[in-house]
């Protein structure tokens, strides 16, 4: 379902900027598509505590060790949120309620992913891959997928200035 995604030069632009520009944005991009996991899963904060650890981290509020702890809490909310293997070729993640599980798995690995932006910040580009997932599935359309992706190179171009 992902076409065209890379059709706006993010990865150049990432390329240029510093590791807390890097962080915001991703931590942007998770937020963006929190609610996937939020709408699934309302009782399980662990995604949504891992972009305030990311926020705290921007802030010098806490260390790089207890930002890579969340990011892993949040990629642990992503693999119990089902049991089921999505590559599957057996299982279709755009049929009924199977969508909007993968959905909010892959929204809970862009948090996971988003914090841990503080120790490799090579992450940055992996968040916004993942909350392109999460909209694929949880849309099921490529125009979504479209908007979504611009959606985070206009923000990305908001903080960097480029704009």
């Amino acid at each position: 379902m992902i076409t065209e995604v890379n059709m706006y030069p993010i990865e150049q632009i990432l390329n240029e900027a510093d590791q807390k520009t890097k962080a915001k944005w991703a931590l942007d991009c998770a937020e963006h598509v929190l609610f996937y996991f939020n709408n699934e899963f309302p009782d399980d904060s662990r995604p949504s505590n891992a972009i305030a650890a990311g926020r705290s981290w921007l802030n010098d509020e806490i260390k790089v060790l207890d930002a890579r702890n969340a990011s892993v809490a949040a990629h642990n909310a992503a693999r119990d949120v089902v049991e089921t293997d999505f590559s599957s070729k057996t299982l279709d993640p755009l049929s009924e309620g199977e969508g909007l599980q993968a959905a909010a798995c892959a929204a809970a690995r862009s948090a996971g992913q988003a914090v841990a932006v503080a120790h490799a910040a090579g992450h940055a580009q992996h968040a916004a891959d993942y909350a392109i997932k999460a909209v694929s599935y949880g849309e099921g359309t490529d125009e979504a997928v479209r908007k979504e992706r611009e959606w985070q190179y206009n923000r990305l171009l908001e903080i960097t200035g480029k704009s």
